[in-house]
């Protein structure tokens, strides 16, 4: 393959323009690595495009191919990526960066894309940042998508297929709050946090009750609607339904929600599901657990 053998699957006019910057890179790294052309080219092309275009670099090799940019380019540019398939295209351009640019490399302060990393909560910051992307989307049928995505994510625990899946008639509401009525593999009740019921009562308020709770034009209940509609808008940062849920859970657990209760409505059948969202769990002095315990044993009744 060469440059006029590569077909971008982005703006033809883009390519116009940054076509010689990336054929030189895929000439001089060629020979230095493992990679057949076309996989340069499939990695290379993209990245550089996201780096001019997005990211605003110069198209200049110390600019472009620059460890920290590809850590960016990994996260934000390839949300819609599999956690294996964004390890892939990061090696593949980590390689390219040490072939092109050599010393300016500093490998040692990146980390590893583990499939781990999905259990880690987001932090408030980011939710801050996530919620402004929302409403900052360009037409109000992807601000409500996105709103409703992060609600049902972040606000009731919901995994990507439930999600796809939630029609309008299961936002529901009891004297205390909003209620998500889950079916499928996992059926449960599941309560919403009060800050994300707004957004749920007023998709049920404006829909009807037969509506898709997100992608309302589509012909049937979808595939894969969050993580497309993810990868087409962009969000500042990595955004993925296993961390939204990841982020219900946890908080649960700082909240010191009770383990069968919270089994109950996250759909889990075992207590070690749990394992993996223990270490992001805040640290509870002897003190607090010892009143914890004390409090949750005076206000059960013995049965």
């Amino acid at each position: 393959m060469n440059a006029g053998q590569y077909r971008p699957t982005f703006d033809p006019k883009l390519w116009t323009t940054i076509e010689p910057f990336v054929s030189e890179a895929v000439a001089d790294a060629l020979p230095q690595v493992t990679y057949r052309e076309t996989e340069l080219y499939v990695a290379i092309a993209p990245f550089v495009r996201w780096s001019w275009e997005t990211a605003g670099m110069p198209l200049d090799r110390l600019s472009i191919f620059n460890v920290h940019l590809v850590e960016r380019y990994v996260a934000v540019g390839l949300a819609h990526y599999t956690v294996a398939g964004r390890g892939t295209m990061r090696s593949r351009l980590l390689r390219v960066c040490d072939c092109l640019v050599g010393a300016e490399m500093e490998t040692r302060k990146l980390r590893g894309y583990r499939p781990s990393d999905a259990s880690r909560p987001y932090t408030a910051k980011e939710i801050t940042i996530l919620k402004s992307w929302a409403k900052g989307l360009s037409t109000s049928a992807r601000r409500h998508d996105a709103e409703v995505i992060l609600a049902l994510g972040i606000g009731a625990g919901l995994s990507s297929d439930e999600i796809n899946r939630l029609r309008v008639e299961a936002i529901t509401s009891d004297d205390v709050g909003t209620l998500i009525d889950v079916f499928g593999a996992m059926p449960r009740r599941v309560p919403v946090e009060p800050e994300w019921e707004r957004v749920l009562t007023e998709c049920s308020e404006r829909l009807p009750g037969d509506a898709w709770a997100i992608s309302r034009q589509r012909g049937d209940n979808g595939q894969k609607l969050v993580t497309n509609f993810i990868a087409r808008t962009r969000p500042d940062h990595l955004l993925t339904a296993r961390r939204m849920r990841a982020t219900w859970i946890v908080h649960h657990l700082n909240a010191g929600t009770a383990l069968i209760p919270l089994l109950r409505v996250a759909g889990l059948n075992k207590p070690e599901a749990l394992d993996r969202f223990l270490p992001y769990a805040g640290v509870v002095s002897d003190d607090e657990a010892i009143r914890s315990v004390r409090l949750a044993a005076s206000s059960e009744k013995i049965r």
